[in-house]
């Protein structure tokens, strides 16, 4: 679950029940709109897909709200920004807040940047290993009913017991003289 306070408003889980408006003059971030294309952007994109920037989020069509979190695709979206005299127009698909997070927590090389955008976001365990960042085989190993991230996970106290408390087949009674 990732939090938007950029482009779009005021804080808010993304989810069913964010109410907020797509609009861009909120007071946070401090951003220079001068400079800043972001809202000419929004402007564009909520005019192709025939809505505004100043409707509500939880008004706005499902189908535009997906658009928001995760782009349009391959479907490009024309929008004009002015450059003193100049009037520059792009044509480019929409990235997505989510993807753009994504990508900008992946490739910037400031803490500064990541942190920022660490804010916005919940860290889940993976699905498939729950965690464990392990592959299915390796999953699958236990010992004495034990998978291996759960032995990993354990204090080295913990963990001594567990072994000392091991018997293998055929196993030679330890010596008293261990020192764990």
């Amino acid at each position: 679950m990732i939090k938007v306070r950029h482009w779009v408003g005021s804080a808010s889980d993304m989810g069913p029940y964010v109410n907020f408006a797509v609009c861009c003059n909120c007071p946070e971030p401090k951003v220079n709109h001068k400079r800043d294309f972001t809202p000419k952007f929004l402007e564009a994109l909520t005019a192709h897909y025939g809505t505004s920037i100043y409707t509500p989020f939880t008004d706005l069509p499902e189908r535009f709200q997906k658009i928001l979190y995760h782009g349009s695709g391959a479907e490009p979206i024309t929008y004009y920004f002015d450059r003193g005299a100049s009037r520059i127009r792009f044509t480019k698909p929409f990235e997505g807040i989510i993807p753009n997070l994504e990508r900008r927590y992946r490739e910037t090389d400031s803490t500064q940047t990541r942190e920022d955008i660490k804010r916005f976001m919940t860290f889940q365990a993976c699905p498939e290993c729950h965690g464990a960042k392990l592959n299915p085989a390796s999953r699958a190993v236990t010992i004495a009913g034990v998978s291996l991230s759960a032995l990993c996970a354990l204090t080295v106290s913990k963990a001594c017991r567990f072994c000392m408390g091991l018997r293998f087949q055929g196993q030679q009674e330890p010596s008293t003289s261990t020192a764990w």
